[in-house]
């Protein structure tokens, strides 16, 4: 499984997916969205370099740019 450079774990996230419109964690390298879904699916993706985020159950919807670019906005 490969590693995620940033999880942003037990947050309300809003996918604009509508066939997972929620989901709790996300898991990020280089910029991208490697995976969405539970605490328990997202958190094995975490090695010692990854920087983990406790959302405390705030709400975060992930937006890219028109440059491609990868942000993480707190609603």
């Amino acid at each position: 499984m490969p590693s995620a450079d940033l999880i942003i774990h037990s947050a309300r996230l809003l996918t604009m997916d509508s066939q997972m419109p929620k989901a709790q964690a996300i898991a990020i390298n280089a910029n991208k969205i490697m995976a969405v879904g539970s605490n328990s699916e997202i958190l094995p993706h975490k090695d010692k370099h990854t920087r983990v985020v406790d959302a405390q159950m705030n709400t975060v919807m992930p937006i890219t740019t028109s440059r491609r670019r990868l942000m993480l906005v707190e609603v």
